[in-house]
Parts: C-alpha cells; structure tokens; sequence
C-alpha cells in the first residue's frame, strides 16, 4: 500500500525515501511488519563452568546483556501493470536493496531498520504481472534501530 513503507540507501539523504509501492510496486504481505518488530535471541551470558565449584558463575547484569544479530524472511507482493513493467520493478527494486545496508522506514510502525539483502524468492506468479516473493534480511545489529520522530 502506498505511503507504508520506505527504503533508502545509507549515504542518501533523508528525504530520499523512496515509497516502495509508487516506485516497484512492492507491499507487505500479512505478518510481515510483526516480523520486523520481533526482538532478537540474547547472546549468552559469561560464564565459568569450574569443575572445583558447583553450579557456574554466570556474568548476568544488564550492561552485559547483548543480542544476536537477526535474519528474517518477510513476504512481499509485487504489482505492475504489465508483464514487462513487472520485469522492470523487480530488477530494480532488487538492484536498490542488493547493495549492501539499506534502510527501512515502516512509519505505522515509528521504526527505521538497518538491513541487509540476503536472498529473494519468487513463490508465485499471476498473469506475469503480479508476484508473491520472500525476502531474507539480516539485520546486524537490532539494538540499532531508529525511532521515527
């Protein structure tokens, strides 16, 4: 849907979020967003397993806490008008998110994420101008995400 999510390249500018929808066609399938907002496993604690004590010592304080980098599979949509124009959005929507960190800013969601391209999919295509695909993306660091102010 236009105006629900944005993407943009790490050295472009702010205001050079493109609309995903208006500029490939592209939106979220259900669950996608929920997805995205999910926190990351935590890393594991410190410890030190003695065989001259029981139990172990664990190093568990809030400073220590740390989380796992995240790789997520999300379900897109993609519409055009034609067959061709299908071609054309696809190619370029991967070349923009293919190339390296991109971001994404969902503003439902008060969000900005830090991502990077993994793989996609093509699940299913209808009359050559409308496809279901899955996107894998990592995101590095989920601690790192920006709050839409």
């Amino acid at each position: 849907m236009k105006n629900s999510a944005f993407i943009k390249l790490p050295d472009d500018e702010d205001t050079q979020y493109v609309d995903i929808y208006t500029e490939y066609g592209v939106s979220f399938l259900k669950g996608a967003y929920l997805t995205l907002l999910n926190k990351s496993a935590s890393k594991g604690y410190v410890e030190n397993d003695s065989r001259l004590q029981h139990g172990v010592q664990l190093v568990a304080k809030p400073k220590y806490a740390k989380y796992q980098k995240r790789t997520v599979t999300v379900g897109l949509l993609l519409e055009a008008a034609s067959a061709s124009e299908f071609s054309d959005r696809f190619e370029a929507f991967t070349s923009k998110i293919s190339q390296g960190v991109f971001y994404l800013k969902i503003p439902s969601k008060n969000r900005i994420f830090k991502l990077v391209y993994n793989d996609i999919k093509i699940k299913q295509q209808f009359r050559g101008n409308r496809a279901t695909f899955t996107l894998e993306i990592t995101e590095p660091n989920p601690q790192d995400r920006l709050s839409i102010t």
